[in-house]
């Protein structure tokens, strides 16, 4: 089973898996290619397209039917969620409703020192939790059918040192919706349970990645950038002296 690394309720970073995915619009990375320096962070922006329909959610007030704007439409209100031991009980209520964020640990950003998901030996990474270009500053959203909206989904930081020279990629990035409530168990419990679902991911493959090619400063500029200090600092001390050419 692919591990995720998620951001809930805005803060904690959890490892966990979705209940579900309903591609209720598309999305996509805006530059999926590109060349960094070594100590160069990496921005990951993402585009999202209403492209099956007009998109609408409040999350912060479910409508009478309790579909929080047409998420039900595209089959992204669960029946149910986990409990603290990982048990499946259908909701009896839901409580709170809230945007989150999830990347699939694949790729070589992540996991390129052995471990499920960053951060690797050469980049961690950092979801966007606030700003007017984060989603999940979102509580309410309208997308009209046919029309895009632009988020910062996180950003990718070298570890100390910079990143070794190569490339990097990774595949599958995620907006998703969490909700909390309550079920009750076989005893007749009242248990708190969650479960999120996924609105909207990148395609899982190689041929939509996000990828980046780290290339170290080329020698030349290294061993020219002394001597143009080396000059400026004479032209500031006056020292460099330019005679007429003689005729």
């Amino acid at each position: 089973m692919s591990m995720s690394k998620m951001v809930i309720k805005q803060s904690a970073l959890l490892f966990v898996v979705t209940l579900g995915s309903v591609q209720a619009a598309t999305l996509e990375f805006i530059q999926p290619i590109g060349n960094v320096l070594p100590n160069e962070s990496i921005d990951v922006w993402v585009r999202l397209t209403a492209d099956s329909g007009d998109l609408s959610f409040d999350l912060s007030d479910p409508d009478d039917d309790g579909t929080y704007g047409n998420l039900n439409s595209f089959g992204a209100i669960p029946t149910g969620g986990f409990n603290d031991t990982g048990e499946f009980l259908e909701f009896s209520s839901i409580d709170n409703v809230y945007p989150s964020l999830s990347f699939l640990c694949t790729g070589s950003f992540a996991g390129d020192d052995s471990s499920p998901c960053p951060p690797g030996a050469n980049y961690e990474f950092n979801f966007n939790t606030s700003g007017s270009d984060s989603f999940l500053s979102l509580n309410d959203f309208m997308l009209p059918s046919g029309t895009s909206e632009d988020f910062l989904f996180g950003t990718f930081n070298p570890v100390a040192g910079g990143a070794n020279p190569g490339s990097y990629d990774f595949f599958t990035a995620s907006l998703v919706i969490g909700f909390e409530g309550i079920g009750i168990d076989t005893f007749g419990i009242e248990q708190d349970i969650n479960a999120r679902m996924t609105l909207a991911e990148t395609c899982p493959g190689a041929s939509c990645s996000f990828s980046r090619t780290v290339v170290p400063l080329p020698a030349a500029i290294w061993l020219f950038a002394p001597a143009l200090a080396f000059l400026g600092f004479f032209r500031a001390s006056g020292t460099i002296k330019t005679e007429p050419a003689l005729f």
